[in-house]
């Protein structure tokens, strides 16, 4: 039951991301736009945008103060650097710029070894962190399941989830799923009863 609980947290975080990401009370449609560091992914690549100017310049220029952040858009040598996101977060409260979710990757649960499950999930403690360092609420994850039966591979999120998804609650972060790294996940039943 506890794990079924974990997983109902989770899901409901992920519903809470779309709705507390998106709903503004001040817009006339009752919306607002959000801004992915990923869809700028080719200004990035190019040197056109770094990671410091990203806030202001999605602000200055598509009108947008929530943002997400994604490791892809980081300078490689400052991905380690705590002063790194400290600068990031200063620079986005200066252009009045809410860093609301920080990207991570995917959590492989393809074991059926729980110490490895575990160790698997604490790799992304270091995400958490990051994401608390960035005054953001939310932090984005894969889940690489295994193609065994649907139960396996629920089994093994759960583990690996819940591990994270506890350390994440003591930061104050909440984990969004995204689907795509697995076929179970994909499909959109993977976490579901």
């Amino acid at each position: 039951m506890k794990s079924l609980l974990k997983i109902s947290t989770i899901a409901i975080g992920v519903a809470s991301l779309v709705i507390t990401g998106c709903k503004s009370n001040e817009s006339a449609s009752g919306y607002e736009n959000v801004m992915s560091m990923y869809s700028l992914r080719e200004i990035f690549k190019y040197g056109e945008l770094n990671a410091m100017d990203y806030p202001a310049y999605v602000k200055e220029t598509f009108g947008i103060t929530k943002v997400d952040t994604w490791y892809g858009g980081f300078p490689k040598d400052e991905v380690d650097n705590p002063e790194f996101y400290a600068k990031l977060k200063q620079r986005a409260d200066e252009a009045g710029v809410e860093i609301f979710l920080l990207m991570a990757g995917a959590v492989d649960v393809r074991s059926n070894d729980p110490a490895e499950l575990k160790a698997e999930a604490e790799k992304f403690f270091v995400d958490v962190d990051r994401a608390v360092m960035l005054g953001s609420s939310f932090v984005r994850v894969f889940v690489k399941a295994p193609k065994a039966d649907r139960d396996v591979a629920l089994n093994n999120a759960v583990t690996a989830l819940e591990v994270l998804s506890d350390y994440a609650q003591t930061k104050g972060i909440v984990l969004a799923i995204e689907p795509g790294a697995s076929d179970w996940t994909k499909d959109g039943t993977c976490l579901l009863y």
